[in-house]
């Protein structure tokens, strides 16, 4: 038995207490006391509305229901109860979740002898995937604005080829981790395909109503809206470093946070959308610079220190040789530091831009901004790359002068 997507968006924005205080045995028809008119003419008293619950799992933070039908076929719908946060958000993408384990152990005892299909949407719909693909059985299905988990999964999710995720418009699920299974985009209100719809909300879930089905209970779907790509910087936000950690801490303070204990880059979001302050955004762009001009000092200054030891142990042709080599490690480093800075302010810049309520007044700017930061980032590593050559003379003539060194002269005195 096939289900349509109607059908699967159905079971999986069924609410948690309803399929709480069903029994074993319970129809969806019985749960969701009756079905409508014309669903019960097109499925007669089978289809979605005659599966009977069979299994259930239940944790704190998310629950797993196993329905069955005639032919022992099962349907498992994972939901995600608590209420969003960022760590079990971080913790499901990095595989650390014990919530993970506990929905693929929930597939595994309720899976049945027939075919296999899952079901969820946000966190409970990546509860899905991971579940479908860890267990070493080809699963179908069809979840909703799920999370990608197949980095987690042997393969990177070569069993998830037969599940849907259906991505709401606008919505930042789908944005984060990574894909195997097969990724549609809903078409928003209009069609187009395009720029419209509610607007992302990192905190916030899509609801039933985002997906619109045809006729024959299908979800519309198209390419991608343009909001999409820009999403995918949401990932950065979640990752961890002393790049994320010094944008983190200046952006936070910027949001007025400094006392309030967080730590992560998410924690900044609603506070400065809510300011929409542009002066202390570029402040903060400001205290960036200056913090990466500190770390490109530092990394100057032991590279200088290093070579002036070893211009008084070296001579030329070793020191020329160890220059070249310290010098394009002491470079390397700077840069890497400078590309993550820019990557993960660039990621910030975005999304503030994307949640921003007027859509427009950091959109204009956010050019400018990012040249606040950048600008002065690049010049600091132009200027590293001119002195660290301008040094080496120095540096070779404390060698030179190291050789030449005339060793001191004791004459006998001459005997009478």
């Amino acid at each position: 038995m096939e289900l349509t997507d109607k059908e699967y968006l159905t079971l999986a924005f069924m609410e948690p207490s309803v399929l709480r205080e069903g029994t074993a045995g319970m129809t969806v028809r019985d749960l969701l006391g009756g079905e409508p008119a014309e669903a019960g003419a097109a499925a007669g008293s089978g289809g979605m509305y005659g599966l009977k619950l069979a299994d259930r799992w239940i944790a704190p933070e998310a629950e797993g229901y196993a329905f069955r039908n005639e032919n022992d076929d099962r349907w498992l719908i994972f939901l995600y109860t608590a209420e969003f946060s960022l760590s079990t958000l971080k913790g499901m993408l990095s595989g650390e979740s014990a919530l993970l384990k506990q929905s693929a152990e929930f597939r595994n005892t309720a899976g049945g002898s027939g075919r296999l299909a899952v079901t969820g949407f946000g966190l409970g719909g990546a509860l899905a995937l991971f579940a479908a693909g860890s267990s070493g059985g080809a699963a179908a299905g069809v979840v909703f604005d799920a999370p990608g988990v197949s980095h987690l999964l042997p393969e990177e999710g070569a069993l998830l080829s037969g599940i849907r995720n259906i991505a709401a418009p606008g919505s930042a699920g789908t944005a984060l981790g990574t894909h195997g299974e097969t990724l549609e985009f809903a078409l928003p209100e209009g069609g187009t395909g395009r720029k419209a719809g509610p607007e992302a909300a990192l905190l916030g879930q899509p609801d039933q109503s985002a997906y619109r089905t045809d006729d024959a209970g299908r979800v519309l779907t198209g390419r991608p809206d343009e909001t999409y790509a820009l999403l995918a910087h949401l990932g950065v936000l979640l990752e961890e470093g002393p790049a994320v950690r010094a944008v983190a801490e200046a952006f936070i303070r910027a949001a007025g946070l400094a006392n309030s204990g967080a730590r992560e880059l998410v924690h900044a979001l609603v506070p400065l959308i809510e300011r929409a302050d542009l002066q202390g955004i570029r402040e903060a762009l400001l205290e960036i610079a200056a913090g990466y001009d500190r770390e490109v000092q530092q990394i100057w200054t032991a590279w200088k220190r290093d070579l002036s030891e070893d211009a008084r142990k070296l001579g030329p042709t070793e020191l020329s040789e160890l220059f070249e080599s310290r010098s394009e490690a002491a470079m390397r480093e700077a840069s890497e530091r400078l590309e993550d800075l820019i990557r993960v302010t660039e990621a910030f810049l975005v999304v503030l831009v994307l949640l921003e309520p007027e859509h427009g007044r950091l959109a204009d700017r956010l050019e400018d901004l990012l040249e606040t930061v950048t600008g002065g980032m690049t010049a600091r590593l132009k200027l590293l790359s001119r002195q660290m050559p301008e040094e080496l003379a120095g540096l070779m003539e404390q060698s030179m002068s190291r050789m030449f060194v005339w060793p001191d002269l004791q004459f006998a005195p001459r005997l009478p």
